[in-house]
């Protein structure tokens, strides 16, 4: 949902074939997941011995001299989108597997701003249950390990955090400060495409009792 948030006020994130496919009964709106960082973070993870699920990282692995063949593909697929985005455009992906890899995506784009969008770990829970059969426990773990790498190697001034359930409670407060954290101007007919992007029928997995401000 804020991956299209951000599409609607003007991040580009690539052409609808560029983006892996929605799962029935998952995401009737697509994840808007980039299949050419999709791919080559998996294939950076499998190389290093490791996963989405647990992201177990040795420490500087981001230095390692066997990656060169990865920073060369990274960088020209970077080097597409922002050809792509246009002259001063503002372009990016979603892959929540960046969260584990961003130390070598920030070896190569210092200068990136990462969106860190927080999710209430309980919902998160609800739903690595019925997608991945995991325990409260290890969604719980799992949870807290790609918070944990996003906060550990993206500096405060580097990131901007913003909170799905904000999006439901305030809009307008919520895509704004999205917006101005990114350096991303937002008028009234962005503000419209973007508000259509939030559809309270999507939000699946909630846990009752439970509640996030903004």
């Amino acid at each position: 949902m804020v991956a299209g948030v951000l599409a609607a006020a003007g991040v580009y994130l690539g052409v609808e074939t560029d983006f892996l496919e929605a799962r029935e009964g998952e995401n009737a709106d697509g994840f808007r997941e980039h299949f050419g960082f999709n791919a080559l973070n998996e294939r950076l993870l499998e190389h290093l011995g490791a996963g989405w699920d647990p992201p177990r990282m040795a420490e500087n692995w981001e230095a390692r001299g066997d990656l060169e063949p990865f920073r060369e593909e990274a960088v020209l697929l970077a080097d597409r989108m922002g050809r792509s985005a246009g002259p001063g455009g503002h372009w990016g992906w979603k892959d929540p597997r960046s969260s584990i890899t961003i130390p070598f995506w920030r070896s190569l784009l210092p200068d990136a701003k990462v969106v860190v969008c927080v999710r209430d770990p309980a919902d998160v829970a609800a739903s690595q249950r019925k997608r991945n059969n995991l325990s409260r426990a290890a969604a719980g773990r799992l949870w807290l390990a790609y918070y944990g790498s996003l906060l550990a190697h993206v500096p405060e001034f580097r990131r901007v955090v913003t909170h799905y359930e904000a999006y439901f409670e305030n809009f307008d407060r919520a895509v704004e400060r999205l917006c101005a954290g990114l350096g991303i101007p937002l008028d009234e007919t962005k503000c419209a495409r973007a508000r259509a992007c939030v559809k309270p029928a999507l939000r699946h997995n909630r846990e009752a009792g439970l509640s996030a401000g903004a």
